[in-house]
């Protein structure tokens, strides 16, 4: 980059380098600008998806909270037949 001190003509000079600086500092700032956009959407994205777990967690909690060890045994696939097994034992005790 070109100096004032150097040049025959420094204030031609000067008012080049300064309009260069001010075009890259626009620059700078309109990136800075864009930078600063995605990053609070990435922010936006993360808290939404937070708040969608947070709410499915608490759904789970509710559902195990809410199953008995017969409705565990009654929907498993492999221990159906168990469930009628030990179902008409109990009630025969």
């Amino acid at each position: 980059m070109l100096t004032c001190s150097i040049l025959i003509f420094p204030a031609v000079s000067c008012t080049l380098d300064e309009g260069r600086r001010l075009k890259r500092r626009e620059k700078n700032r309109v990136a800075a600008q864009r930078s600063r956009k995605r990053q609070m959407q990435r922010a936006d994205l993360l808290h939404e998806a937070c708040e969608l777990l947070e709410q499915r967690n608490k759904s789970l909690k509710r559902e195990v909270t809410d199953t008995t060890p017969t409705d565990l045994i009654s929907n498993h696939p492999s221990l159906s037949g168990f469930n009628h097994a030990v179902g008409s034992h109990c009630k025969a005790l």
